[in-house]
């Protein structure tokens, strides 16, 4: 795992250390680690919502009556472990 190394402002500083020790961290690097995957995990549901939502919004395709086992075919002539 690499390591960076951030500069905050003191006041910030003094917040997230106050905020680890509040909220069971055990430092606040931690606590700062936990806020940036939460920011990500964020902007990834975000991104997905916005891909249904574009999904949702595109005009419906007909889809062949066999088209379930023309995918299992696929998937079966790519990864022979998958077939039936």
């Amino acid at each position: 795992m690499s390591q960076e190394m951030l500069s905050v402002r003191e006041p910030l500083a003094q917040y997230a250390a106050e905020q680890a020790q509040a909220r069971g961290f055990t430092d606040a690097a931690a606590f700062v680690e936990h806020l940036i995957e939460a920011d990500r995990r964020d902007s990834m549901r975000a991104r997905i919502e916005q891909a249904l939502a574009e999904g949702l919004a595109s005009p419906a395709i007909d889809m062949p009556s066999d088209w379930s086992a023309q995918k299992r075919a696929l998937i079966a002539s790519i990864t022979p472990e998958s077939a039936p």
